[in-house]
């Protein structure tokens, strides 16, 4: 968990966003893509977001 040590969790996190960059071989900076996600990827990659999702909240009381 990485939350703020002086922070209490007391509601469950959840994602609400993320950005994909990328860094392009002839130019390192990091650009966003903004293409559509294929479908099966898209699955894959949300089930990966809750797997994190619960791994963040796996201290954060039951009962909230």
């Amino acid at each position: 968990m990485d939350r703020d040590i002086d922070t209490i969790p007391t509601v469950p996190r959840h994602i609400v966003g993320y950005t994909i960059q990328v860094e392009w071989s002839d130019n390192p900076k990091s650009v966003t893509l903004w293409n559509d996600m294929p479908n099966h990827v898209d699955n894959v990659f949300n089930e990966w977001l809750r797997e994190i999702e619960e791994e963040e909240n796996e201290d954060v009381p039951s009962n909230i």
